[in-house]
């Protein structure tokens, strides 16, 4: 019994010093925890417990963590820390407050500058960093942690994500988005072609676009540029977005042209006309040429030759390339005609308002030496257009290219007149002024001459305006009945009459008559008789002295 009693002592002995033990253990146990007691976070931050330390190694292992905490929901939240020995426990709280996420919490992080940040391809991509504080503002820096990378060259969008970790455990990160872009422009060349000036035109769509640095160096802000050029060479354009990345643009403007056409022409003569050869070059490009000769002038053509069906012996080349500057070219003449003399032409002459068709020949050395005038006056074969006139008599072999050592006039004479007539005598007169004042004509020696209907009006011209002509010269013509009370007035030249003795048309014997009267009139007339008809021309000016005749008689008084 007694040692019943013993034991049980021992026992209530040994639990009470138990007991007794474990509460003085506990009772100098501390659990002491680090970072604050009280932490505040956003919604959605990570958080990571700072823990705690006991001031009694062998029981820091040993605390029990009990939480009800959620990130992702706003409230008030406790951290139990608790530490039990035997009996006896010891416990600890912090309180962790989730707030809103615009809310101060204990730890301040945002990024510097634009969010999204907007770089242009090719543009270096600078770090403009974050702001990083604790609640007291000071600065977490040297704890952020920056992953993620950006290839400027390629487009496409790219994430930065800035981490920081403070001294209550709150982790908190951000990220930055990049967007690697291409420049969004449309841009033309307003003149594709070779011009004066030009324009580039641009126009700007992109979102980002702030403004342009042209290659004066102004600053325009519009999103549509025209920026007129005037010499050729390279144009940069400059634009800026709103994080001032740049992309240069660069225009190579080749097609101003300033210069005015170069080369030369060649005005090749032939028979019928002529052949204009151009042969011109250009800084460009040659768009056309202007053919100009006499009173004619083409409108623009765009081969390099052109054919005139004129005589003129002179020709110039308006040269014109495509952008627009031209050049008058003088043509060099090169003589391949064969059968005609290319100083006889066809010209015009106006008397009193009205105009008179006439061909006119301008002998060789005629600048150097006074030559004598021919008139010559057609018959009634030359009426129906001004070529007849050359189908007959003298003209006939000036057409045919033979030289002769004088000028002639040959005035084209229609049915609706007569070379008789008083105002056509009159207009052939002015024509003589004309010819002698503006030529190197001998006056003293100035030639009438006519074939059949021409032959009266060489007569009828040459008995009413006296002094003016040195011989006279006519074949086939003066119907006898019509002229007898001229020829008193033809006493004062050099008279050679050709007529054929079996003409039909102008009776020989009255042309006989005429000459035999002239000179009993004191006159110095002689006949030619050929037994041929009527036409009787060629007979005469292949005559070999005639030509050597006419021209050597010298007027008189």
């Amino acid at each position: 019994m007694k040692k019943g009693i013993i034991i049980i002592g021992v026992i209530v002995f040994i639990i009470i010093a138990g007991l007794l033990y474990n509460y003085l253990i506990i009772k100098d146990v501390e659990i002491k925890l680090i970072s604050d007691e009280t932490i505040s976070l956003n919604v959605g931050d990570l958080w990571k417990d700072p823990g705690y330390v006991v001031n009694n190694d062998k029981y820091q292992d040993s605390v029990i963590v009990n939480s009800d905490l959620a990130l992702n929901k706003v409230g008030s939240y406790e951290i139990e820390y608790s530490l039990k020995v035997g009996l006896f426990s010891k416990k600890t709280t912090r309180t962790i407050n989730v707030l809103k996420e615009d809310a101060k919490s204990d730890i301040v992080l945002k990024v510097n500058g634009e969010n999204p940040y907007y770089l242009m391809n090719n543009n270096e991509y600078v770090e403009q960093g974050v702001i990083a504080t604790d609640k007291s503002g000071g600065s977490l820096i040297n704890r952020l942690v920056t992953t993620g990378s950006v290839d400027n060259k390629t487009d496409g969008n790219y994430e930065i994500v800035y981490e920081v970790t403070s001294n209550s455990g709150i982790t908190k990160k951000i990220t930055r988005n990049v967007v690697v872009y291409s420049f969004n422009f449309s841009s033309a060349i307003k003149n594709p072609d070779y011009s004066l000036d030009n324009e580039i035109i641009i126009d700007i769509t992109d979102s980002q676009y702030t403004y342009t640095i042209l290659p004066n160096e102004e600053k325009e802000t519009s999103r549509n540029i025209t920026y007129k050029v005037e010499d050729n060479g390279l144009y940069s354009f400059i634009f800026y977005d709103k994080n001032n990345s740049t992309f240069k643009y660069e225009v190579n403007i080749t097609n101003i042209d300033k210069e005015e056409p170069s080369g030369t022409c060649t005005l090749s003569l032939n028979d019928t006309g002529a052949t204009i050869s151009v042969d011109a070059y250009d800084n460009g490009e040659i768009s056309g040429y202007e053919y100009v000769y006499g009173s004619n002038k083409t409108s623009k053509q765009i081969e390099p030759s052109y054919t005139i069906n004129t005589l003129d012996e002179k020709a110039d080349v308006i040269v014109y390339d495509k952008a627009g500057n031209s050049k008058t070219i003088t043509c060099n003449t090169v003589d391949n005609s064969t059968k005609r003399s290319r100083s006889y032409k066809l010209l015009t002459y106006t008397y009193k308002n009205k105009e008179y068709k006439y061909w006119f020949l301008e002998p060789a050395n005629s600048k150097r030496n006074k030559m004598p005038l021919v008139v010559y006056f057609h018959g009634d074969g030359g009426r129906p257009n001004p070529d007849g006139v050359n189908k007959y008599g003298l003209p006939k072999y000036v057409y045919a290219g033979k030289e002769y050592p004088f000028y002639m006039i040959a005035p084209y004479c229609s049915n609706q007149i007569d070379f008789s007539h008083e105002s056509y005598m009159e207009f052939v007169i002015s024509l003589i002024d004309y010819i002698t004042k503006n030529y190197n004509v001998d006056v003293n020696r100035i030639v009438i001459s006519g074939g059949s209907s021409g032959a009266r009006g060489a007569y009828a011209i040459a008995a009413t305006y006296k002094n003016t002509f040195s011989s006279l010269v006519i074949i086939s013509g003066i119907t006898y009945q019509l002229y007898t009370d001229r020829e008193k007035n033809l006493t004062y030249l050099p008279i050679w009459v050709f007529h054929g003795r079996n003409d039909a048309a102008v009776n020989y014997n009255d042309v006989k008559r005429h000459v035999e009267n002239i000179n009993s009139y004191g006159g110095n007339a002689k006949l030619t008789t050929y037994e041929g008809g009527h036409d009787s021309t060629d007979v005469a000016f292949e005559t070999p002295e005639v030509i050597d005749w006419m021209i050597s008689q010298r007027r008189k008084g």
